[in-house]
């Protein structure tokens, strides 16, 4: 199931307000369990149908596309414009991927990631761990959060989504719920979590479930 079964059931969406959702990518090519996909990895056909219906579903609705500079990111932000029917281009933005918001040191990162395990090191973010080459989780959370309510200034009721990765996402979604997700709560192609204003508080959705954000990640010109 895709993100946009939660986002179609959001308080946002019923009363036409404003929202922004951080979604993984579509399906891309599989790799082996012990490798790590290659930069220019590319979508499946069914990734890219998906990504279509995706944007179709949307609408107008759709708002703004931001996207990882990854060409996997990018080719699903563009299919959901088509979806859309809509012509114009996504915009790359570094905190969404390569290397994304987390990374301070891509080299050291990575060891990290070959040294731990992936999943290990994912709960470590999680948890708010401060793993060396990356950033202290919660100030790449708040980064986000800042990035997100620069498109809930609008007043309309689009949804505008920032196209990102599963590592970006399981961070920043066990950052703003505060904990760790497990391996069931894994974000899936086309998945992620939403962001919306709420009488001046934030809120946030994840499979179907709606949280407050905690005031300790939201910035403070907010």
């Amino acid at each position: 199931m895709t993100i946009i079964h939660d986002i179609t059931h959001s308080t946002p969406w019923r009363n036409h307000r404003c929202c922004v959702a951080f979604v993984r990518h579509g399906e891309r090519e599989p790799v082996p369990p012990d490798k790590y996909p290659p930069y220019d990895s590319p979508l499946t056909d069914n990734g890219r149908c998906e990504a279509v219906a995706f944007g179709r579903a949307l609408g107008d609705r759709l708002g703004l596309i931001r996207s990882s500079p990854v060409p996997r990111c990018m080719d699903t932000a563009r299919a959901i414009l088509n979806g859309a029917g809509r012509a114009n281009a996504p915009m790359q933005d570094r905190l969404l991927g390569d290397p994304g918001v987390f990374v301070t040191d891509p080299d050291l990162a990575m060891s990290e990631l070959t040294a731990r395990g992936f999943l290990a090191a994912a709960r470590d973010l999680g948890n708010g761990v401060h793993i060396p080459g990356f950033e202290q989780p919660d100030n790449g959370a708040c980064r986000l959060l800042a990035l997100a309510m620069s498109l809930l200034v609008q007043t309309s009721s689009y949804i505008h989504l920032c196209v990102t990765h599963d590592l970006v996402l399981s961070t920043l979604i066990a950052r703003l719920r505060g904990r760790p997700l497990d391996e069931t709560e894994w974000p899936s192609y086309l998945h992620g979590v939403a962001v919306w204003n709420e009488h001046s508080r934030l809120f946030a959705f994840y499979n179907g479930e709606p949280f407050p954000i905690p005031n300790r990640l939201i910035p403070e010109t907010f």
